[in-house]
């Protein structure tokens, strides 16, 4: 069977939000300030001196412009290569999955470069500078969780399905009764798995304020800082990873049916959106002085 397939937009494009993120106006002008923005997140953690704030703009610049050397142009790529096999409707299981180890790749890039700015700034924070946001990040996940857990299941299942069917209207057009009965099916038969997150979350931060404890030791340091933001699955209740398991089963299934109900105009609207999204990768790399065939 073969199928044009929403459910790889999503996939393909995970690491793309990271930078529409960046701007509530123009996609290539908020990369261009990229740096403030992300200035200003880390600032929302932890209180910076003038120094650190220079140095980790530094850093984060590098980080910027080693992005839009190295991924964008895969971005930019995996795209066109998606767009051709909607298009021709050659996208079978098998091409599925080979877009998913793609995406994975360029995630873990993006991990691993993180590392440099990681280790840039945190050995040099004070005690009360690494209490503060060791505190900020638990403050963070307590109150995510809150806002979870004041809504019934039946409420997140709602928001879900509209934010699911927003999702959809934007990157398919209208939707059809159908559809959205579809999507609210999705949603409301999803696995519960938020209470496991939390969990790892709440792991991932103690280990990270024991990781704060070593960082006047580079290379214990550096190891353990590996493991947190290079491969912090490793600290997922293996409850999650189960559940993680069943949930990719599950959304594929649904995705599969979505893609099954899809028009004509739908999947040229598809297309179009995702040339839509090759463009601005272009605009958005020229700030950076990179060229995108």
């Amino acid at each position: 069977m073969s199928f044009p397939r929403i459910g790889l937009w999503v996939k393909s494009s995970v690491i793309i939000v990271l930078v529409f993120a960046l701007s509530s106006c123009s996609r290539s002008f908020g990369y261009r300030f990229a740096d403030t923005y992300a200035m200003r997140q880390v600032r929302g953690y932890v209180s910076l001196d003038r120094e650190q704030r220079r140095d980790l703009r530094a850093e984060i610049n590098a980080l910027l412009q080693w992005h839009a050397e190295q991924e964008m142009p895969e971005y930019h790529a995996l795209l066109a290569q998606l767009r051709d096999d909607i298009t021709h409707q050659r996208i079978e299981t098998d091409v599925y999955q080979s877009y998913q180890i793609a995406v994975d790749q360029r995630w873990s890039a993006v991990r691993q470069q993180l590392m440099a700015p990681a280790l840039g700034l945190l050995p040099r924070l004070s005690d009360a500078q690494a209490d503060e946001l060791v505190a900020s990040i638990r403050e963070r996940i307590s109150e995510q969780e809150q806002e979870s857990l004041d809504k019934s299941a039946e409420q997140r299942a709602q928001d879900n399905a509209d934010s699911l069917a927003k999702q959809a209207e934007r990157w398919l057009g209208r939707l059809s009764d159908e559809q959205r009965q579809l999507l609210q099916d999705w949603t409301a038969d999803a696995p519960s798995m938020a209470s496991y997150w939390f969990e790892y979350r709440r792991r991932w931060a103690d280990e990270f304020a024991a990781a704060l404890s070593l960082r006047n030791n580079p290379a214990e340091f550096e190891d353990t800082l590996q493991v947190l933001i290079v491969n912090p699955e490793q600290l997922r209740p293996q409850a999650l990873n189960d559940l993680l398991e069943e949930s990719d089963a599950f959304n594929r299934n649904y995705m599969f049916a979505l893609a099954d109900t899809l028009s004509a105009q739908q999947r040229d609207h598809l297309v179009r959106a995702l040339g839509d999204i090759q463009t601005d990768l272009t605009r958005m790399a020229r700030t950076r002085g990179v060229t995108l065939d």
